[in-house]
């Protein structure tokens, strides 16, 4: 029986159209959403205006992130995805569990379409990478949802410069990463001191040690 503090993971179905291009929820998926649902009551109190995933891929993160606030405070939610069939099952993620027209999916590259006009407007902002360490990046739409290149990090390190940017003061990113990307390096990354950044989860399956970082816009 699921607890009446708990948020139940939201319904997903990967059509056979979707399963070869799109990241079936797995553990990185599951640990993220657990980290999301311990700072409920931070999140709560942020009163985030503006939600926005990147990479949303199923959308079964962004369905959790409206079950889990969306009873406490009004939001607005956002996603982009490279892929355009990812937007396509994240929009349909979101009809299953009665989102009916309230997210909005952009097939783009993280945020280049929003850009100037998204500056100092995300409250929250969360993404699960492609973080595996590949020897290329990404030569196909298959490896898109999982080849991080060299480091693992080809499109975080897009991202964490403009952080300081985009979020609002006070507002938060939460990504996952994976131990080989080097997390002191990405706990470090506080863009002369725009940023505070701190572990908020770990989880080690198989090979896998899987890591949530938080990071937050100081000025």
């Amino acid at each position: 029986m699921v607890s009446d503090n708990h948020t139940p993971t939201p319904l997903y179905s990967l059509g056979s159209s979707y399963t070869s291009s799109i990241y079936d929820p797995s553990n990185d998926t599951f640990l993220l959403m657990d980290v999301l649902e311990e700072h409920k009551n931070e999140l709560i109190s942020l009163k985030p205006l503006l939600v926005f995933e990147i990479g949303s891929g199923s959308g079964v993160v962004t369905a959790f992130i409206r079950k889990l606030l969306e009873s406490e405070i009004n939001f607005i939610s956002l996603t982009s995805d490279v892929n355009f069939n990812a937007c396509r099952c994240t929009q349909e993620t979101c009809l299953m569990n009665h989102f009916v027209n309230k997210v909005d999916s952009v097939c783009c590259d993280i945020l280049e379409p929003f850009l100037p006009r998204i500056c100092n407007k995300i409250d929250l902002l969360i993404f699960n990478p492609p973080y595996v360490l590949t020897e290329n990046e990404p030569r196909c739409e298959e490896e898109l949802c999982f080849a991080g290149g060299p480091n693992g990090r080809h499109v975080l390190d897009k991202l964490l410069p403009r952080l300081k940017d985009v979020l609002t003061i006070g507002g938060r990113f939460y990504v996952i990463a994976l131990k080989e990307n080097n997390i002191e390096y990405l706990i470090n990354f506080i863009d002369e001191g725009h940023l505070e950044c701190s572990v908020v989860g770990n989880r080690i399956r198989g090979c896998e040690n899987l890591f949530v970082l938080m990071y937050k816009r100081i000025f």
